[in-house]
């Protein structure tokens, strides 16, 4: 199938929000490194290594994320639930393991309709594989 649908605003304020913390942490680095290290001196290495590891951590999803609001679509696609679970240290606490389209996770309340072993309808943004919505087909 593999349609388009726009992204609504709800979906973009829940990626753009995403990108927040590493930009935020990122302009406080550059901030205190070209503001406040010259004029009251202090260690330069380690905002440099909190940098780093931040960048590691948070870059590949921001870029995702960036990546997925500026195409502004999301896709829509067929494929067969073959498994879900949940992973509650992170905010998008659940997945969805399809046939073709891999492990995509879901946002609040999208897993609820899914039934393992069917055919569904699934509304979701690539890069970052957040699925959207779920609608069962058979």
């Amino acid at each position: 199938m593999n349609a388009q649908t726009p992204l609504t605003f709800g979906q973009r304020v829940f990626l753009a929000l995403d990108c927040v913390p590493l930009i935020v942490v990122l302009g406080l680095i550059a901030m205190y490194l070209s503001l406040l290290q010259p004029r009251f001196g202090g260690p330069v290495l380690p905002p440099y290594v909190m940098a780093g590891i931040l960048i590691l951590v948070r870059g590949p999803a921001t870029l995702a994320h960036l990546r997925d609001l500026t195409r502004g679509v999301a896709l829509i696609d067929e494929d067969r639930l073959e498994g879900f679970g949940r992973a509650g240290h992170h905010r998008q606490s659940s997945w969805g393991q399809f046939a073709t389209l891999g492990r995509l996770w879901m946002t609040a309340g999208v897993l609820l309709p899914g039934r393992k072993g069917h055919r569904h309808r699934i509304t979701y943004s690539p890069a970052s594989r957040i699925a959207w919505r779920l609608e069962p087909l058979d």
